[in-house]
């Protein structure tokens, strides 16, 4: 994996990270079909993954962003 993000004003960092993982997706995605696990297990269980990280990214955004005003 290279290091992390650069500054490229020309460039998608989304893209630019999801390439930077694709070779250790591969790998992983391999390892675990011959481990023997089936396709759509191991499809469901990066998709549920991947889902879990998203949610805690919600999770520790809600817990640090200030409690908003209320108008009354």
């Amino acid at each position: 994996m290279t290091p992390g993000p650069t500054t490229n004003a020309k460039g998608d960092s989304d893209l630019d990270c999801e390439m930077d993982l694709l070779w250790q997706f591969q790998a992983s995605v391999e390892r675990a079909l011959k481990a023997g696990w089936a396709e759509d297990e191991v499809a469901n269980a990066l998709l549920s993954l991947a889902l879990q990280f998203k949610e805690g990214l919600l999770d520790e955004a809600m817990i640090e962003s200030p409690p908003s005003k209320t108008l009354q």
